[in-house]
């Protein structure tokens, strides 16, 4: 019998990572995500690539 349920992803995101803000800097992030039509979790990937991989080329 076929196993049913969603297909495996060819990259899974299974890392993950916790990060503590303080109150202005989350607040920051909730402006951002919120004007961007982001959610939280978009708008900090969106940052780390712009910032982080951006810089490794």
């Amino acid at each position: 019998m076929a196993r049913t349920g969603r297909p495996k992803s060819d990259d899974p995101m299974d890392k993950k990572v916790s990060v503590r803000f303080t109150n202005e800097e989350y607040e920051i992030l909730l402006e951002y995500a919120k004007n961007h039509e982001l959610s939280v979790t978009q708008a900090i990937k969106m940052s780390l690539r712009m910032n982080i991989l951006s810089t490794q080329k």
